[in-house]
């Protein structure tokens, strides 16, 4: 049985894109195209601005998904750029208590605009003390929610007062499908939210020890390396196993039809399962102060950031990004690559390039003008690593470059204050909030695993 990783963050991207305030217009399908969250925030109770309040959203989805989706790298750039305003209060897609929540078949949270921290959060049902566990329950769970079909809609509060609607759309890549919910509002300390579950992704060296001392920056790159690879190995065993006790006349082993069949059997299940592991790139282990590991593709042509444990912004977006401070190769991704050298397992270099300093203001335009987003210098380690490393029989090599950096003038951070590292920087007013929203937002992107030919 071989398996390739591949394309990292596009399911959770169509996933995101979906909920998200869009900054450009979109004409409807159905309903009022044009209805805004602050349309809704002055009548929370009206069915039918929130039901054509969730329409709008889909309809917009299915719109930037339908334009872009005989070009993936533009539909990639068009997500990760239109995703960003829905982190802008009062915007047509979030006003007050007006948000959009995304949720998976699994019940894994994929967004929630009204509170980025509880993204990569699991929805518990069975929540005791919740104000809202049964109101969401109710709608995931109503026997006309279905892909493609009208939404459906629930009265809660203590009241009846409000109303919260539902509309499901089907997965683009890989993945489960997303329900998409809006009107429904909670504390953020609700307990129908609990963080995803992290166990076994230990690392030797983790990013608080890096927060201390530099000098361990590539101890811990090695350790997320090597934590990462072990649990994709886990994970590809734990459901070949259950495949195969599912399906006792497989023959995977002497049969070649049999192991491609297997291959397609653990493809859905492995990709779920990683994908909600990475969220796990926001815990303390990985993230904490100025420091948070990053994953982008080692193909040079690509150089696409996958994972990044502290902005949205570039996850799925070409690290093509120039810095004029510097001398020589200006291009960040370009830089990389050159000193790298070739692109084999154990390459790693020590670059050094300017980036957004923690608490810093970005650049204005950065993004659109494809320029670094602050002017503070920064120090990365990167390595190139095999992200099959440790699957037995081993399926062949599929490589990603892993990295994290430092602020060589930064004084030692206090804690996990959102602060900004090389591929992610902040980029609104949340500070904190924001750049914990950006850490649970994208690293629950998806590592996708299909057969080898």
């Amino acid at each position: 049985m071989k398996f390739k990783t591949h394309g990292i963050l596009l399911s959770l991207f169509f996933a995101l894109g979906l909920v998200f305030s869009f900054a450009i217009d979109a004409s409807g399908t159905h309903g009022d195209s044009t209805i805004t969250a602050q349309d809704v925030a002055d009548d929370p109770g009206n069915e039918q601005k929130m039901t054509d309040f969730v329409n709008r959203i889909v309809d917009y989805y299915e719109h930037v998904r339908t334009d872009n989706m005989d070009d993936r790298a533009a539909l990639i750039r068009e997500l990760t750029i239109f995703a960003r305003n829905i982190r802008q209060d009062g915007g047509d897609y979030k006003h007050g208590d007006i948000y959009a929540i995304g949720i998976t078949d699994r019940n894994i949270v994929t967004n929630h605009a009204g509170y980025p921290v509880r993204i990569g959060y699991r929805f518990n049902p069975d929540a005791m003390d919740s104000a809202v566990a049964a109101t969401l329950k109710a709608l995931l769970d109503h026997e006309d929610l279905a892909i493609g079909a009208p939404p459906v809609c629930v009265d809660y509060g203590p009241n009846n007062e409000r109303v919260a609607c539902a509309a499901k759309v089907e997965e683009t890549v890989a993945g489960s499908p997303v329900t998409n919910i809006v009107g429904l509002r909670h504390a953020v300390d609700d307990s129908a939210f609990v963080p995803p579950g992290c166990e076994g992704l230990e690392l030797a060296t983790t990013a608080a020890q890096v927060e201390e001392d530099h000098t361990k920056l590539q101890a811990y790159v090695q350790s997320v390396i090597d934590a990462v690879q072990k649990d994709v190995a886990k994970i590809s065993q734990e459901e070949a196993v259950k495949a195969l006790a599912a399906n006792p006349s497989l023959d995977p082993i002497s049969n070649l039809d049999d192991r491609q069949t297997l291959a397609a059997l653990v493809q859905g299940p492995i990709t779920l399962r990683i994908q909600e592991r990475l969220f796990c790139f926001g815990s303390e282990d990985f993230k904490y102060g100025s420091i948070y590991a990053f994953v982008m593709d080692a193909d040079p042509a690509q150089s696409t950031v996958l994972v990044n444990g502290a902005s949205f912004d570039l996850n799925g977006y070409n690290l093509d990004l120039n810095d004029n401070l510097l001398e020589g190769e200006r291009n960040i991704a370009r830089l990389f690559h050159e000193k790298l050298g070739a692109v084999e397992v154990g390459a790693s270099a020590t670059v050094e390039y300017h980036w957004l300093k923690p608490g810093d203001t970005p650049t204005a335009m950065w993004f659109e003008d494809r320029m670094v987003p602050g002017m503070s210098p920064k120090t990365s380690y990167i390595e190139v690593a095999d992200l099959n490393a440790q699957i037995v029989p081993h399926p062949g090599e599929w490589l990603f470059i892993f990295g994290s950096g430092v602020y060589p003038e930064s004084t030692p951070a206090d804690g996990n204050d959102g602060a900004c590292t090389i591929a992610g920087a902040s980029n609104t007013s949340q500070g904190a909030l924001l750049n914990l929203f950006l850490v649970a937002s994208v690293l629950l992107s998806v590592v996708f695993l299909r057969r080898r030919a």
